[in-house]
């Protein structure tokens, strides 16, 4: 009985051991933990992970070079459109600063043309012309004037005023210091110019026999011929202030560093003077003209 069970047993082992072992040498083979290889043959638990590790990592690693190459991408469009942007504002500002030094080049023109025509005096009529223009009234002359226009200085005063008053200047320190170096060497020229021509008019008073000129007694053509000269003299000596004006204002509008400044500047210059011509213009209608008369010298009119 007892051999009986024994061999029985293991004939069942065995019977068992063949089953299994033909299951999984056949065709479709016993599946070990659900997978089989090519051709049916088996494998243990360590190939089964390590199958399932392998297959996971490629998965993984295509999702995360995708995911990285879609990030990459989305990076780079990022750090293209502020480019994109920044490129598209300085074309823009960089038309806007050529329109305004533009702009700036064509009012400074129009100066320019102002204080370089040419200045015919051929007559002390023309001279008292030129000084006392028709066209500004006595009290714009007072306030601003200096041989018929604008003194220098006042315009360098304007600039400083607006400069430390006005918040639409970029730079207000650099512009102080640019107009006092420039209000310095204006000076100084001014000094030059009304020391010529207070030479001159001393020269018109002590000297010119103003008193012989037409009169006959052969003294005309002297006398005339020396008028001439201190005409030219005193020509010259407004060329000078014309030159020294458009000089300052040109000087005032190279050196502000901002050209937004410089254009805010002949903006304001030009209003100013505009009103100042109002204002001097309505003084005058109130208070009503000036009249005066002038003693008859020899063969002159008027003075």
């Amino acid at each position: 009985m007892g051999n009986g069970s024994s061999e029985s047993r293991s004939n069942s082992r065995e019977d068992g051991d063949n089953e299994y072992m033909e299951g999984s040498s056949g065709e479709t083979g016993r599946r070990y933990f659900g997978f089989v290889k090519e051709g049916g043959i088996s494998f243990d638990e360590m190939d089964a992970i390590s199958e399932i590790s392998q297959r996971t990592s490629l998965q993984n690693h295509d999702v995360s070079e995708r995911g990285e190459d879609q990030t990459e991408e989305s990076y780079e469009l990022w750090r293209q459109e502020p480019k994109i942007g920044a490129v598209k504002l300085e074309e823009h500002f960089l038309r806007a600063s050529c329109v305004l030094e533009e702009l700036i080049e064509e009012e400074l023109d129009r100066y320019r043309a102002k204080y370089t025509q040419p200045i015919d005096l051929t007559r002390l009529e023309d001279v008292a012309k030129f000084l006392m223009p028709d066209s500004a009234p006595p009290f714009q002359l007072a306030s601003v004037g200096w041989l018929g226009d604008w003194r220098p200085t006042a315009m360098l005063a304007l600039l400083m005023g607006l400069a430390c008053s006005s918040a639409s200047f970029s730079d207000p320190a650099g512009i102080e210091r640019t107009v006092s170096e420039l209000t310095r060497e204006a000076r100084i020229e001014e000094a030059i110019i009304d020391g010529e021509l207070t030479e001159i008019q001393a020269t018109c008073i002590l000297n010119l026999p103003f008193a012989f000129i037409g009169t006959g007694n052969g003294l005309h053509g002297a006398a005339s011929s020396c008028v001439q000269a201190e005409l030219q003299k005193i020509k010259r000596v407004i060329t000078k202030a014309q030159q020294l004006r458009f000089k300052t204002l040109e000087t005032v509008v190279r050196k502000v560093p901002n050209p937004s400044d410089a254009a805010e500047f002949l903006m304001a210059f030009e209003r100013i003077e505009g009103a100042l011509h109002q204002y001097a213009a309505h003084h005058e209608l109130k208070r009503g003209g000036v009249t005066f008369s002038v003693k008859r010298l020899g063969i002159l009119d008027s003075a």
